[in-house]
């Protein structure tokens, strides 16, 4: 949400042809530690959308990434904790596809990677692909996020 706020214009990117965006799950405080700000997860997901819908371009394209969810072991605040989270991965989730849609509808030059989606069955209990933290998963779902992108990108 920080770096995609402070975008201001197409001018910074005409050396790019495509940017990849996505949340990371440790952003899902309300306000973000290293933020000097006061606003919310929800107010910073607007910018951010706001912004990112004023830099695409017919030469820059937008991929925008869904997130993945999150599994903390009982020490990190188990079950309760991971309920939290991943409501609010779910709900973050579900505004960037729909902003994508509605982006889309518009003209911008966007497509959506939806990594939550594809890693979802994989994600939690015994099912999980485990990762070196909560936030991640192993080789397996990070092979298939590369595939998709690919896959998207080349039918778009």
């Amino acid at each position: 949400f920080e770096k995609a706020k402070n975008l201001s214009s197409t001018n910074e990117f005409d050396d790019y042809d495509l940017m990849i965006l996505g949340n990371a799950p440790w952003e899902l405080d309300d306000a973000c530690p290293s933020s000097t700000d006061n606003y919310t997860m929800w107010e910073k997901l607007d910018q951010a959308f706001e912004t990112v819908r004023n830099v695409t371009s017919p030469k820059l394209q937008i991929a925008y990434r869904t997130s993945g969810f999150v599994q903390f072991t009982p020490s990190q605040g188990g079950e309760n904790r991971t309920n939290i989270d991943n409501q609010k991965i779910y709900e973050i989730n579900r505004r960037i596809r729909e902003f994508v849609k509605e982006a889309k509808a518009d003209g911008a030059n966007m497509t959506l990677v939806d990594f939550g989606k594809i890693v979802e069955s994989r994600s939690f209990g015994e099912q999980r692909i485990p990762g070196d933290t909560p936030q991640h998963y192993g080789l397996e779902p990070r092979l298939a996020l590369i595939h998709h992108l690919m896959h998207v990108l080349t039918m778009e």
